[in-house]
């Protein structure tokens, strides 16, 4: 049977004031909506304003859905509101999944990371006139900013954060967001350059299992180092 249905609808900014009172500081924002993200987005704009750091939105290359925004349409509207595209999770399709010897299809739709930079973030943060409001936001920026990996903009952060912090709670957070250790570094060099890099990229691509399927993806969303 095909029909219509009509359901009532609310903004994220009026569902967020009628939960509570007041729209909250968000830090991060997903969205899997299927075509209507700039109807999302334009319904959450005090809430975006309001400190929003990191949005993971599902995002389409190819027409899927009815009347659906594009992938150009949202990092459009995604910059207009101060974020930058950081990564891309694409998702391919193949048009047979008989066909051997082909990984990837066409890029069909895939997670897209946009994040506030750390300029944009400390613009925000100095514009509290309560300090512990602004610690606070400083904080949740840099977890937003590890959650996908980005050591270098939770540093960057810090380091633009001046007086915010204690001499002693720089040095506790600063371990965290800072360079990798010495062991970690020789690991990364020996993997990804020379004979061994090679080595594992052949073994990767002899053991890739994605060519038995229609569709295939890549694996993580940030910026990720062996494994971590």
């Amino acid at each position: 049977m095909v029909g219509t249905a009509h359901l009532p609808l609310q903004s994220m900014d009026s569902a967020l004031r009628s939960a509570f009172g007041a729209i909250p500081s968000v830090d991060c924002i997903k969205l899997d909506v299927h075509g209507i993200e700039l109807d999302i987005l334009a319904g959450a704009a005090e809430t975006i304003a309001n400190g929003v750091v990191a949005c993971e939105i599902e995002v389409s290359f190819q027409p899927i859905w009815k009347d659906q925004a594009l992938f150009y349409e949202v990092s459009r509207a995604m910059m207009d509101l101060g974020f930058e595209l950081f990564d891309l999770r694409p998702y391919y399709w193949r048009r047979s999944s008989e066909i051997t010897g082909q990984v990837r299809g066409q890029m069909a739709f895939g997670d897209a990371l946009y994040l506030r930079p750390p300029e944009s973030v400390l613009e925000y943060i100095s514009s509290l006139a309560d300090a512990a409001r602004a610690r606070a936001k400083a904080v949740h920026a840099m977890n937003a900013y590890l959650v996908f990996g980005y050591k270098d903009l939770a540093a960057s952060l810090l380091r633009r954060c001046g007086d915010l912090f204690s001499a002693d709670e720089r040095a506790a957070i600063d371990p965290v967001c800072g360079a990798a250790g010495p062991l970690h570094r020789l690991g990364s060099r020996l993997l990804r350059r020379g004979r061994i890099f090679r080595m594992f990229a052949r073994l990767a691509r002899a053991t890739d299992t994605g060519g038995r399927y229609f569709s295939t993806m890549q694996l993580a969303l940030g910026n990720y180092f062996d494994g971590e």
